[in-house]
């Protein structure tokens, strides 16, 4: 009934929103979605890129919570439709459930942007790698960035921990 697609890599531009809009839109007359990933910190501009270019369904988390950097935020996303759309919206209600639940939990769980998982976005590179080294103690700034390095080249687009195990191994042997 709706046709979603999906910048799950978080790599996806403004510009490459419009041109899959169009696209899905000259062989769909449906209702089209969207839903988007932040790696680059595009998640919400290319929502809002979305919406503008005719896309009526959209994806956001409150505090952007997802995997990895996470989504394009609900609580940024109520303010634009309030201010940029004129939609009659309330987003006291949203921001007190930021607040009280959260917050804390993204401190506990750690999702949100950093510059590993920006890498990733701009190399195409599957963020369960970053996710995968962040969680293990074992990998060091140095070492996260010489596996994205060695990831890029190497066939990082697609998960496969036999990847990063080689690509661990690699760097501690040189």
């Amino acid at each position: 009934d709706v046709v979603y697609f999906a910048d799950s890599m978080g790599s996806m531009y403004p510009n490459d929103v419009i041109n899959i809009s169009k696209e899905f839109k000259k062989n769909w007359d449906g209702p089209i979605g969207i839903h988007t990933h932040d790696n680059i910190g595009l998640a919400m501009q290319n929502t809002l890129s979305a919406i503008e270019n005719g896309i009526t369904w959209i994806d956001t988390t409150v505090t952007g919570m997802g995997r990895g950097p996470g989504n394009a935020k609900t609580e940024e996303m109520l303010i634009e439709l309030k201010e940029s759309f004129n939609k009659n919206l309330d987003i006291t209600s949203t921001l007190i459930l930021l607040d009280n639940h959260f917050l804390t939990m993204q401190k506990k769980y750690l999702w949100g942007k950093n510059p590993f998982y920006y890498l990733s976005g701009k190399y195409k590179i599957h963020p369960t790698y970053i996710q995968s080294m962040l969680a293990d103690e074992r990998f060091k700034n140095d070492d996260i960035l010489s596996v994205i390095k060695y990831l890029k080249d190497n066939g990082g687009q697609t998960f496969n921990s036999s990847n990063l195990d080689a690509a661990k191994n690699f760097f501690e042997a040189s």
